[in-house]
């Protein structure tokens, strides 16, 4: 029996890693598995492929791959008329294995005995695309989901291994034919939530079928005539890399003169290969000619200019996007990792140089210890490239380490010190030195990272310091600087969390506000919606602490600290806190260790997401620090109370609104609580949650996110829905805007917590977080003395104690000669009613304070306050001992009836 090799590799970067190879048996097989192999080759070589030598004899099973990511039951639509198909054509389903992918669609395997294949071919993938086209065309309907970029020659395609869990917390799990065609996608779905086997059956021995035999044949002998027309030009598999090409070739006995030049204008930079694969191309035109097509080649040289992607899909569009600008560039980055490999090997006795490619074991000279180039790396406006690095230390510990393109092309310096900081071991030679910055320069990994400078979400990923949950499966992640005084670790399981501090939640309406708006830091950005917080006040020892532990327990800890900051600090300070708590819940605990010029300002600051703006050393604006956030505060008083400590500040209606305050004290006698749950006393609960929130941590947050990023527009819908829902059927219909503000944002709380109990994340009760939300709003409402504009009550209140409190000293008689020496204005009768008639400059420094004169007189005209001229205007002009002086006259019986 002749040799023959398989390979499998781990998940690195969302993607399969680096590739082992063994001999192929059931038991290696099995070890493979042990192992930890998540991808596992599709087919089997009679030796490893290698570059320079002849191609192995491939073997394996037709595999197809079916994939919709917007619409993933498109593709199960698909492979049932596909597979009923095959029936008419004579297979018996039940020899087809079936798997659902658990992300975007399914695989399906057809057994190799079935088309005929046992001895196998050397271009097996190649022959396997063309019969995959050939089944299409013979099966009606219009099947679009099959993905033909599977079908690679080298090593081949690596396809997940059954019942591997993918990022989004799904499996690759095998179904029945009989599965697939009656039950309905959502309950396939939830087959892919854990593992399964199917139950033995009858064993259906796959035998050849006559018509599919026929069909493979045609697929065979279509490759191999294709292969003797393009072998002089060694670019088979490097043309099947442009679906353009493809097209070109497909359809060049009727090529248009447009799409036929495109291929020349891309091929033509190649050189001789291009050249003559653009000869190979053209023959099959009836009208073909060499002296015109070398004139059109030398043309397209001449241009120096390839077409671009867009270019070529504006005569035919493929309907791909391979992440280049240009098809040229597929072949010149292919050259540049055939350099690389042939010049470098890596593996895990060290970096070495080849001397002889053509015997790479002998003649290849040490570099320095392990070392790989992982990715190209750079951030997300596409610059500031570099490269990510692995290496191994001499204890065997793995680092990753970024090297800036800029550090690497100058004297090597800083990256050398930042490698042999990390472990690395490297001869003090100028070889070994030289050809180090060489690898570095040119390696070509084939992956690219994404580079960010802080958590939350980036694109489809929300960045954690441990690790990234969701994003693409063809970008990795990586934080740029490692998080200092970190607190978002996890601890404990999620059931344990729910076991040891969710229940007791139930029944207690400030802790259910605590953990529902703790979830709603990572929803603001995919809401759209802008940061704010929540203010719990009362009295000391009431649980207000308590409430914030348990809130921040569920996005982390780290090792018996809480999930908390504190108040006490700089506004600069806790700008750096706030970035550093992006799209995410910040606790600040005891507002009392804070100013009132730290509140004021931080209170607008965290809330706006921005920091303060600052000039770098030539003068320019430094690039701002930028957030969104849901932040949880406690404190004895208010927020405007604590801001009015100082006489310099006054709250503003945009603070309230932007920090809400909530009463800490539920009104039952037990400070924040209402249920005891079986303890003594709230002493006693609070006590007990302290401490278990520094042992289990973390887990909710990260459930919640992996639910987000599997359906962000599902989620984003459902929150939207329920806000809208809430603030319907909650808040009062002639509410100020002010009002629908804070409706909005305990809406948003009430919305993150109804989810989260649904998803069973929250082991809570159906529309447990909905009544509780809904009663604290009717009860800030309450509080706040109605739902009308703060603004406009306070402006109003300010102009009657003001005439409460000058109106007999700064407002002298209308005609008596002697006046107080700060007077505003002057006070008489009309009627029998006193006005109080106040200057221009008077009213507008004294009495408008944070509202416009215009709004301030609009009010005051609206309350019946004002008194009219003859011609009905608010603003009169009196003569005062031949002075004419310009004011609004206040009446008081208004005044009084505020």
């Amino acid at each position: 029996m002749l040799t023959r090799f398989f390979c499998y590799a781990k998940k690195e970067y969302g993607k399969p890693g680096r590739r082992t190879w063994l001999e192929f048996s059931e038991e290696t097989l099995a070890q493979a598995i042990r192992d930890g192999a998540e991808f596992i080759s599709t087919m089997t070589f009679s030796h490893k492929p290698q570059q320079g030598k002849p191609e192995p004899i491939r073997n394996g099973d037709l595999v197809l791959d079916l994939d919709y990511a917007k619409d993933p039951a498109r593709a199960v639509v698909d492979a049932l008329v596909f597979i009923e198909g095959l029936i008419v054509l004579g297979i018996d389903p039940a020899v087809l294995r079936i798997w659902l992918s658990g992300k975007k669609g399914l695989h399906i395997v057809i057994p190799a005995a079935v088309y005929g294949d046992m001895e196998g071919d050397a271009l097996l993938p190649l022959i396997h695309k063309a019969f995959v086209g050939i089944l299409l065309s013979r099966i009606p309907g219009r099947i679009g989901t099959v993905d033909m970029s599977i079908y690679n020659m080298g090593a081949g395609r690596l396809l997940r291994c059954e019942n591997i869990q993918r990022s989004n917390g799904r499996y690759k799990v095998p179904v029945s034919y009989e599965e697939l065609s009656s039950l309905t996608y959502d309950d396939l779905e939830k087959l892919t939530l854990e593992k399964r086997c199917l139950e033995k059956t009858e064993c259906v021995l796959p035998t050849p079928v006559p018509k599919i035999v026929e069909l493979f044949q045609e697929a065979h002998k279509q490759v191999h005539s294709w292969d003797s027309l393009m072998n002089p030009t060694k670019a088979v598999s490097e043309l099947e890399r442009c679906s353009y090409i493809k097209y070109c070739r497909e359809n060049a006995e009727t090529l248009s003169e447009e799409a036929w030049f495109g291929m020349v204008n891309v091929l033509a930079p190649l050189g001789k290969r291009g050249r003559d694969a653009i000869h190979s191309l053209s023959k099959p035109y009836p009208n073909y000619d060499y002296v015109e097509t070398e004139m059109k080649i030398k043309r397209a040289v001449m241009g120096n200019k390839p077409h671009t992607c867009a270019t070529l899909k504006g005569i035919w569009d493929c309907g791909r996007n391979c992440g280049v600008k240009s098809p040229t560039v597929l072949w010149r980055k292919k050259d540049a990792e055939k350099v690389t490999a042939e010049r470098f090997v890596s593996d895990e006795a060290g970096l070495f140089y080849i001397t002889d490619p053509d015997e790479p074991d002998l003649g290849r000279e040490f570099i320095c210890s392990p070392l790989e180039v992982k990715a190209f790396v750079r951030n997300p406006q596409n610059s500031s490239w570099g490269r990510l690095v692995s290496l191994t230390d001499p204890e065997g510990v793995q680092h990753e380490i970024q090297l800036s393109m800029s550090d690497l092309g100058a004297n090597g310096d800083p990256w050398r010190a930042s490698l042999l900081d990390h472990g690395l071991s490297l001869p003090p030679t100028k070889f070994a030195r030289t050809k180090l910055q060489e690898y570095l320069l040119t390696a070509q990994p084939g992956k690219f990272a994404r580079k960010v400078d802080k958590l939350g979400w980036h694109g489809e990923a929300y960045v954690l310091p441990d690790g990234v949950i969701g994003g693409r499966s063809d970008e990795a992640i990586i934080l740029e600087s490692a998080v200092s005084d970190d607190l978002f670790n996890t601890a404990g399981t999620l059931e344990e969390w729910q076991e040891q501090i969710g229940r007791y939640c139930v029944g207690n309406s400030r802790l259910i506000l605590a953990v529902s708006f703790a979830l709603t830091g990572c929803l603001l950005r995919l809401l759209g919606m802008e940061g704010g917080g929540l203010h719990l006040f009362g009295d000391s020892s009431c649980g207000k602490t308590t409430a914030l532990k348990v809130a921040g327990s569920v996005c982390g800890g780290n090792a018996g600290k809480p999930f908390l900051r504190q108040w006490r600090a700089t506004d600069n300070a806790l700008e750096s806190t706030a970035a550093l708590h992006n799209d995410n819940l910040l606790c600040l605990d005891e507002i009392s260790q804070a100013t009132p010029k730290v509140v004021s300002e931080v209170a607008y600051m965290l809330a706006n997401g921005q920091g303060k703006g600052r000039a770098n050393r030539k003068g320019n604006a430094r690039a701002r620090k930028e957030w969104v956030l849901a932040f949880l505060s406690s404190g004895e008083k208010t927020l405007s109370d604590k801001i009015s400590e100082d006489f310099r500040f006054d709250s503003l209606a945009g603070q309230m609104v932007r920090v809400v305050d909530v009463a800490a004290n539920a009104g039952d006698g037990l400070g924040i609580y209402e249920n005891l749950h079986d303890f003594a006393s709230g002493r006693e609960l609070s006590d007990y949650l302290s401490q278990q929130s520094v042992k289990f941590y973390g887990t909710p947050l990260r459930a919640f996110l992996q639910q987000l990023v599997a359906a962000p527009d599902v989620c984003r819908k459902s929150v939207s829905d329920r806000i809208n829902r809430f603030r319907e059927q909650y808040c009062p219909v002639d509410a100020s805007g002010q009002v629908q503000r804070v409706c909005a944002r305990f809406g948003l709380s009430a919305a993150a917590g109804e989810i989260a109990s649904e998803l069973g994340i929250l082991p809570w009760p159906g529309q447990t977080s909905d009544k509780a939300m809904s009663q604290l709003f009717s009860d800030w409402i309450a509080w706040r003395g109605g739902i009308g504009n703060v603004e406009e009550d306070k402006a109003l209140e300010r102009v009657r104690e003001y005439i409460e409190m000058y109106g007999e000293t700064r407002f002298g008689e209308l005609h008596d000669k002697f006046q107080p020496y700060n007077a505003v204005g002057y006070r008489y009768l009309d009627n029998f009613e006193v006005r109080y008639f106040m200057k221009v400059p008077a009213f507008r420094k004294e009495l408008c304070k944070g509202i416009s004169i215009k709004n301030l007189l609009k009010l005051l005209n609206e309350k019946d306050c004002l008194a009219h001229n003859s011609k009905g205007e608010i603003k009169e002009f009196k003569s005062v001992r031949g002075t004419t002086v310009r004011g609004y006259t206040l009446i008081a019986e208004g005044l009084s009836a505020l």
